[in-house]
């Protein structure tokens, strides 16, 4: 018996075929085929039997299994892991047992073969590219209801998930005739956000520095929502960084139209893929549309090769705009007492990117601002590589109160050593309909409060510069714990357009929970 996780076991008996797997907790997380013990005779396992006992199924586990036939998998599991079984194209049928909760990212893409899939009524979520490229994929079983389906999250913009959801779907349990609870109406949440920032703009700020990530998803597209972050300065000076999806773009005109804002001092692009720089052009052609309305400075990377930005970029060129367009390691400046250090890219990066898109993540231009004691750091998509080789550049200077996640929240970024490095309280995520549910519980168990844009229509996230509330020599800085609020919401459906009111949760109580958790 050899480990593959803290507590679990696995042997294999080579006469037949089968793998096994036993012990209690989590299997381990592998981040590439080849570090998994079994990668060297992989293609020979025709059985997984995973014992009672075992809580996850192990990222990348039994990618590649090109001739696994049968899975057995225990109650005891909650988490079927990223590319766990991916590519497995002779497993023609699969049944997830009462007991797991999330299917992630990838976990079953690739197995083209695969007819049936038996699914319990205990799951939350089902994460981005689940079932991609199953098209044999015919039948669903489900032991819950039609309504309890429908309260699942399953990724469907941008994900391929499309086999799963368009599959015969037999609901074994029939629909519950109790009527549901009526439940006494929740503040507007996001009015009221809306309101409290008019105000500080409308007075030319309040001393505090607010960040405000709006939902952008939009049903059907196929591309990600993409990213969007609205800064409000002390002093009521504004910066927009991304944009989103050009078709998402209207939602950040939606905000700042509900804002009332008229003018940005300050747009930054974050690297020039279409889900940040889509909707640049929506934004400004809306700036410029307002009476006396302008964009300040617009700052960016010198490496560019998105047409969509080029075209917002001449726009505002022709409108007067300023540019700055070397943004690189080594950037500052300072914004109504916000200091602003840039860590990336690095300028042999820049000249060395030929586009292709993991090299376009990793020149995301990494930014943090410190206010006082309170600090936020946004870094874009860096993937896991480049978060590591900024570890090692930078140490200690990258850590943070506040971070945005990277990469939406997915997979191919935010890994445990950058976590640990920023150390931050709180962590949101723009994401579209990607649950990204085992990072959000990972994070949980870290005491690491997590906010996504997916699941809130609005998050708003409010730093102090000094402690509120203290007088005479007690009120210097926080000594390092600086208060901060988070306030999120549930608006409106994108999908009926009407107003649904949903509960809030904020940084002193519990961090935002995905699907029914």
């Amino acid at each position: 018996m050899r480990l593959c996780g803290q507590q679990a076991v696995w042997n294999y008996e080579e006469k037949n075929g089968i793998l096994i797997i036993q012990g209690v907790g989590a299997m381990e997380d592998y981040t590439d085929p080849e570090q998994v013990p079994w990668n060297t005779f992989i293609q020979k396992i025709k059985t997984v039997v995973i014992r009672d006992g075992i809580t996850t199924v192990g990222d990348y586990a039994f990618a590649g299994g090109s001739n696994l036939q049968e899975v057995s998998l225990p109650g005891s599991v909650e988490i079927v892991g990223v590319f766990s079984f991916k590519g497995c194209t002779e497993l023609k049928e699969i049944v997830i047992p009462e007991g797991v909760r999330v299917l992630a990212s990838k976990a079953f893409q690739f197995c083209s073969a695969l007819r049936k899939v038996y699914l319990p009524s205990t799951l939350i979520d089902v994460d981005m590219r689940a079932f991609g490229k199953c098209e044999s994929l015919e039948e669903v079983f489900y032991q819950g209801s039609e309504e309890q389906w429908e309260q699942i999250m399953i990724s469907r913009s941008a994900s391929d998930n499309q086999y799963l959801v368009q599959a015969k779907r037999h609901c074994l349990e029939r629909q519950s005739a109790k009527p549901s609870e009526e439940r006494p109406e929740a503040p507007d949440r996001y009015e009221q956000i809306i309101l409290k920032i008019r105000e500080v703009l409308d007075q030319g700020g309040d001393g505090k520095f607010y960040i405000l990530a709006p939902k952008l998803w939009e049903p059907g597209i196929r591309a990600k929502s993409g990213d969007a972050t609205l800064l409000v300065f002390p002093d009521g000076q504004t910066m927009l960084i991304d944009a989103g999806f050009v078709e998402c773009g209207k939602h950040v005109v939606s905000l700042l139209r509900d804002l009332h804002l008229t003018s940005l001092d300050g747009v930054v692009l974050s690297h020039s893929h279409d889900d940040h720089a889509g909707g640049l052009q929506q934004v400004a052609e809306y700036i410029y549309g307002q009476d006396g309305g302008y964009i300040g400075c617009y700052y960016r990377s010198a490496f560019v090769n998105s047409q969509r930005e080029k075209a917002f970029f001449d726009y505002i060129r022709a409108k007067g705009a300023r540019t700055v367009t070397d943004v690189k390691e080594g950037f500052h400046m300072s914004i109504g007492g916000v200091d602003i250090a840039v860590y990336n890219p690095e300028e042999a990066l820049v000249e060395s990117c030929t586009g292709a898109e993991e090299e376009l993540n990793n020149l995301s231009l990494l930014m943090k601002f410190t206010y006082g004691k309170s600090t936020f750091l946004t870094s874009g998509d860096l993937y896991r590589d480049k978060e590591l080789e900024l570890i090692a550049r930078y140490g200690e200077a990258l850590k943070a109160d506040v971070m945005k996640a990277n990469h939406h929240g997915a997979h191919t970024s935010n890994s445990m050593e950058w976590v640990d490095a920023i150390c931050p309280s709180v962590i949101y995520a723009c994401a579209d309909d990607m649950g990204s549910t085992p990072f959000a519980w990972k994070m949980k168990a870290k005491h690491i409060r997590y906010y996504s844009t997916c699941l809130n229509d609005l998050l708003c996230i409010r730093l102090w510069r000094l402690c509120p509330g203290l007088t005479g020599k007690d009120s210097d800085y926080c000594k390092g714990e600086c208060r901060k609020e988070c306030w999120d919401e549930r608006r409106s459906s994108a999908v009926s357009g009407k107003s649904k009111k949903m509960q809030l949760w904020s940084c002193s109580r519990d961090p935002v929970k995905t699907g029914r958790d």
